[in-house]
């Protein structure tokens, strides 16, 4: 008959082979607080670490929140890692002093805090993956207090089994099963008195909200973390589509991004398009009250972002703003634009391609336009200032200032996108060996074509 602990690492190295959680040669931290399903899955990779060919270390976090009882936490898990042969890095953190930076719950500051140990501690290390202990309970739990929170379907999909280089052994595991295991053994551990704390949002949960729930189905537990599972698989598909079209249509610009098309997406895309772009930007997460109110813009209004950023709507694209004093100098990339000589058969369209009397380009420089730039647009007579003809020709305001002009002094002869100068009209009689075709091959997301 196969015993508790057994049973228990056979998930755990289902779980690690299965879904791929652990590189071959690599370094894991085991998280272990100390509790009791920490310490069963730290006694579990240890039994598998050989056989599997990875190097277990692990991690403690105190938290500087439960005085005495917190400092025999770490002393518990010292004993307990020295006993298995076990390398500890142990962290130390002030929670409380993070719940009154960050302006938060002590609960979400000391997640916060613990998460940036564990992260430290694995870069120090040299560590490729971080082993935490959540079980199918705390899955069933983090789905429904996301649901409270109005998450969306994104939140929940609760926890995912590896999520960069986190990883969870036990999510598919019953709580009962690593205390089973522990006994079976002999191998004590340490209740973490703040879990029964009433006023916290999983203590709430765990002992008021999943006891009446399982009156209706005393199965809750199981179908919460099925639902959270179903969850999760959607996300992946809807998260591929809003993927691939940000791959098309977002392009990074000097003032932050631009999304073209988004406002013509089914909103389910959208949003998701739009939780995708702070990565892209290296910037914090947006909340969901950020991403439904970008989403709900009117043509013409701007919203604001955390830390000085926005969002601007012009018909169905999108601007992305960073504070003004933060914004990059927009630039021309030169590679982005190809010199050949001129063919009597084409004289270029004037937005991406031009040709250009080699004496002229001999005497312009490519720039973004000035205070005062003019020139006189193909097809017309009179002499306009530039920046009259960009908003005319409905080009963002967010573009006018990337726009690469090719100018002599304060003439602008070639707009790329935009136009060029009546200045660069080519002769019916022309000897096309005294011209250059010009031909812009970078982005143009301000085109008017």
């Amino acid at each position: 008959m196969v015993g508790a602990f057994e049973r228990l690492a056979g998930f755990v190295g289902t779980a690690l082979a299965t879904r791929g959680m652990v590189p071959a040669g690599a370094r894991v931290l085991a998280a272990v607080s100390g509790g009791a399903d920490s310490v069963a899955l730290a006694l579990a990779m240890r039994e598998l670490a050989p056989g599997m060919g990875y190097q277990l270390e692990a991690v403690h976090v105190e938290h500087g929140i439960r005085g005495q009882d917190s400092l025999d936490d770490a002393r518990f898990v010292e004993d307990l890692c020295g006993r298995l042969g076990v390398r500890l890095t142990v962290k130390r953190v002030d929670a409380p002093a993070a719940a009154r930076r960050y302006g938060g719950g002590l609960e979400d500051a000391a997640r916060r805090v613990r998460y940036g140990a564990f992260e430290q501690a694995a870069a120090e290390r040299g560590a490729a993956r971080i082993a935490l202990a959540h079980h199918r309970a705390d899955q069933a739990e983090t789905a429904l207090l996301h649901i409270v929170r109005g998450g969306g379907v994104s939140g929940l999909e609760g926890m995912r089994p590896v999520r960069g280089m986190y990883i969870r052994p036990l999510l598919d595991v019953e709580p009962g099963m690593p205390r089973d295991a522990l006994r079976e053994i002999g191998q004590p551990w340490r209740e973490d008195a703040t879990n029964a704390d009433p006023n916290q949002p999983r203590a709430i949960l765990r002992h008021q909200a999943m006891p009446l729930l399982e009156r209706i189905n005393p199965a809750v537990t199981s179908a919460l973390a099925r639902t959270a599972s179903l969850a999760a698989r959607d996300n992946d598909y809807m998260d591929g589509l809003a993927l691939s079209f940000l791959g098309e249509a977002f392009t990074a610009m000097p003032y932050g991004a631009f999304i073209g098309g988004l406002y013509g997406l089914h909103a389910a895309v959208a949003s998701r398009a739009l939780r995708l772009i702070p990565r892209r930007l290296d910037v914090e997460p947006w909340e969901s009250r950020h991403i439904e109110e970008t989403l709900g813009m009117p043509p013409g209004s701007t919203t604001n972002l955390p830390r000085g950023w926005s969002a601007k709507r012009v018909g169905p694209r999108l601007h992305i703003l960073a504070p003004e004093d933060s914004r990059g100098t927009p630039a021309i990339d030169r590679p982005a634009l190809d010199a050949e000589p001129a063919s009597s058969r084409e004289r270029g369209d004037g937005l991406l391609s031009q040709v250009i009397p080699r004496g002229l380009l001999d005497q312009a420089v490519w720039r973004v336009r000035s205070p005062g730039d003019w020139w006189t647009p193909f097809g017309s007579r009179g002499r306009q200032l530039l920046s009259d003809t960009l908003i005319n020709r409905k080009v963002d305001e967010p573009f006018r200032d990337c726009v690469p002009l090719l100018a002599i002094g304060g003439e602008a002869l070639w707009a790329v996108g935009v136009g060029a100068s009546e200045r660069l009209r080519v002769a019916a009689d022309a000897v096309m060996d005294e011209y250059v075709m010009l031909r812009w091959r970078g982005d143009a997301p301000w085109s008017i074509a």
